[in-house]
């Protein structure tokens, strides 16, 4: 016949310890001091084996007592977890988050699932969009949360991770071969004006290959071998990939991935997703 702890007198045991004492457990979980020392009893009876022992003034757990203590802490967590999840809305509403279309893959779908996961009553709504107007965005409170890409973190901005730029363009692709060389940035990427830089102090002549304000039309333009870019190196955009360019390419500076969140009714939930994407993009090769 299957036999069943006693959640409450789980949390019992696991409150005397933690305060040391019958007393001071009692008056933690608002019950009489005999209300306690009933349940341990009752533990004890169904596991027949002494859990709690005086030393001085404290009580302290027996071997077989920190071995149940161990299984205690774990019931007692879950059951407080299952009841905070399923009966407490902790965040509802909409979480505004606007990300840069160059850093969404390979990590923001896996923390957007996540955190749906966990928060199901709170919807994300999500924008693309180049750095700077996601600033203005959220300075504007039309975004609770942004990641952009930056040589530093801006005022209320925090570093996530910093990486040095590369060269990339289509699989086994000639373009960075041509000179002048044809770069494929949307007129206000951020990375452009580093590129050209580098390649004017090299004294390399480039062409821009595209004339567009999206994101899409620069990366099918790489994809296609029609010019080169410059991406963060965990950047994974379809069809291109870092470039082997036999070092006929300038170096590139280092760029951070910064996260913003805004003050207001959702900077709780904000914050929350913010570590979430930062534990994500601490997993690449290059965190802060």
């Amino acid at each position: 016949m299957a036999r069943n702890l006693d959640l409450a007198s789980l949390r019992s045991l696991v409150t005397v310890v933690d305060a040391g004492g019958m007393t001071r457990a009692a008056n933690r979980l608002n019950l009489t001091q005999s209300a306690v020392s009933m349940q341990i009893k009752r533990l004890e009876e169904v596991l027949s084996c002494k859990l709690l022992e005086r030393h001085g003034r404290l009580m302290r757990p027996t071997a077989e007592g920190e071995e149940l203590i161990a299984f205690a802490r774990r019931l007692v967590g879950l059951n407080d977890e299952a009841i905070d999840k399923l009966t407490v809305p902790r965040f509802e509403g909409t979480l505004r988050f606007g990300v840069p279309y160059d850093i969404v893959h390979p990590y923001v779908p896996e923390v957007l699932r996540r955190f749906g996961g966990e928060y199901p009553r709170l919807t994300i709504k999500l924008t693309t969009g180049m750095s700077a107007d996601l600033r203005e965005a959220l300075d504007k409170s039309a975004h609770d949360i942004i990641l952009t890409t930056e040589s530093r973190p801006g005022k209320n901005g925090r570093a996530i991770l910093r990486q040095p730029l590369v060269w990339t363009g289509a699989p086994q692709g000639r373009a960075w071969k041509q000179r002048p060389l044809p770069i494929a940035f949307t007129r206000n990427c951020l990375f452009r004006a580093p590129a050209i830089a580098a390649l004017d102090g090299q004294g390399i002549a480039w062409v821009d290959a595209v004339s567009t304000m999206s994101d899409d039309a620069a990366v099918v333009a790489a994809a296609a071998d029609i010019g080169v870019r410059a991406d963060l190196t965990s950047s994974k955009l379809q069809g291109i990939v870092p470039i082997d360019h036999e070092d006929s390419l300038p170096s590139l500076p280092n760029y951070c991935v910064v996260v913003y969140c805004a003050n207001g009714p959702n900077r709780e939930a904000a914050e929350l997703f913010a570590q979430m994407l930062e534990q994500a993009f601490s997993a690449s090769a290059h965190p802060v």
